[in-house]
């Protein structure tokens, strides 16, 4: 991966520092700010990836080291900094590192997912092996202590009749029992959001200085032999019980992720085709996202994309918008 040309040493030691520096803001503002702090821990590994992608795998290392000495300095060997160094240097690195490979910018995305699946995993396996226990039943245990603090949150009011405190407790119990069953296609999905947003970040800010190997996003599909994995998750979730159906469900959910995604890029195309301003745009993908059954419905578009090839250009006059 050779520097690019034009750029000097000293700006991508400039751009290092401001990498760092910015790393190291947005990982203080996404622990102070509850809620909210979860979308801004989304672009946390996007300043150092720009920083690779722009200039070099060095510039990046630097700017990395810069960021966790600070963060030592601030906390020392403490949450903000393991958290910093497990969950967003090693993406911030892996993603441009793979693009800059020549890999194609889904490929790339899906191997960066699959490559912090195992490293997580393998924390957890240590972590579960230095306490005795299990690496499912440590899943359980973190589970259980989120629930602690959404039963905190969800405290029955005073006005509550027992009839509604009782019913609130047990939709607590079912949604403890969801989630345990659901974990691993929630820490995939989380995993999956965060490498694909740092992907959209860095292609917003390419410019003319890369670019993103692979097809524009409103061409992009995914392999059609998919859908009969697909098929086969929803069978088995539906004719099994136990471990084989919790494993079909968590595939399933995963796989209408990769639909929702195919989803949107159909709906990137209507988009463009109607010439729909950017700041209309974000709060269209909000809404396929947060309002519900908007995130179904887009996955179900790319499901049946497979048949009906909703970009295919209609015939002037009798298109559906």
């Amino acid at each position: 991966m050779p520097t690019p040309p034009g750029e000097s040493s000293s700006q991508r030691l400039i751009a290092a520092c401001l990498a760092a520096l910015l790393t190291v803001l947005l990982v203080n503002g996404a622990g102070q700010f509850g809620f909210i702090g979860s979308f801004i821990y989304l672009v946390v590994a996007v300043p150092i990836g720009y920083v690779f992608m722009r200039f070099t795998f060095l510039s990046a290392i630097g700017a990395v080291a810069l960021a966790a000495l600070v963060l030592f300095g601030m906390y020392g060997v403490s949450n903000p900094l393991l958290e910093y160094l497990l969950l967003f240097a090693t993406p911030s690195l892996l993603l441009p590192f793979f693009l800059r490979s020549g890999w194609r910018w889904d490929q790339a995305a899906a191997l960066t997912v699959v490559v912090m699946i195992v490293l997580a995993g393998s924390i957890a396996a240590a972590i579960a092996l230095n306490e005795g226990t299990t690496v499912s039943a440590f899943a359980d245990r973190y589970v259980q202590t989120q629930m602690e603090l959404v039963r905190d949150a969800l405290a029955p009011p005073p006005d509550f009749s027992p009839e509604q405190q009782r019913q609130l407790r047990q939709f607590i119990r079912d949604l403890e029992e969801w989630l345990q069953q659901i974990y691993p296609a929630i820490v995939v999905l989380g995993m999956a959001a965060f490498v694909l947003m740092q992907l959209w970040c860095l292609s917003l800010l390419a410019g003319r200085h890369y670019i993103l190997p692979g097809v524009s996003f409103v061409d992009w599909k995914t392999p059609e032999r998919l859908i009969w994995v697909l098929i086969a998750a929803g069978m088995i979730v539906f004719a099994t019980d136990g471990l084989i159906k919790q494993l079909g469900l968590n595939l399933l959910i995963v796989l209408l992720l990769v639909y929702y995604v195919q989803g949107l890029a159909i709906i990137t195309t209507l988009f463009v085709r109607k010439h729909v301003p950017v700041f209309l745009r974000i709060p269209g993908y909000m809404m396929t996202l947060f309002l519900n059954p908007l995130p179904i419905i887009v996955a179900g578009i790319g499901v049946f994309d497979l048949w009906i090839d909703f970009r295919k250009k209609r015939i002037k006059g009798n298109e559906p918008f």
